[in-house]
């Protein structure tokens, strides 16, 4: 059985190490999988140490922090909503970063 869902932006496929900062930890290093105009997903090494509601900063090298709220976390990933959405330019501009073959062409594979 498939589950459809609906999701308001398109969600692109990368994969690039970045950085989770939270109050009252060290960084949490993990592997940005997805990113779409109002939010991501990581993997990481465990989902424990995230709550939903949580303020987190987003840190890819080269880019300023995205601060973001954690919505979920679980087997091993945690999706965030930024706390301000990026503009088309600057999801261009991180996708571009993190899968160098990306064109144009490769906007449109989204996924989902």
């Amino acid at each position: 059985m498939t589950i459809l869902t609906i999701r308001k932006h398109k969600r692109f496929a990368v994969r690039r190490k970045a950085n989770l900062v939270f109050t009252g930890a060290k960084p949490k290093q993990g592997l940005l999988v997805e990113v779409s105009l109002d939010g991501c997903r990581m993997g990481t090494t465990g989902s424990a140490d995230f709550a939903v509601g949580q303020q987190v900063k987003v840190r890819v090298a080269g880019f300023d922090d995205f601060r973001a709220e954690v919505r979920w976390a679980g087997e091993g990933f945690v999706g965030m909503r930024f706390v301000q959405a990026l503009h088309h330019a600057e999801l261009d501009e991180l996708i571009r970063a993190c899968r160098p073959d990306f064109t144009q062409d490769g906007a449109m594979r989204a996924c989902g």
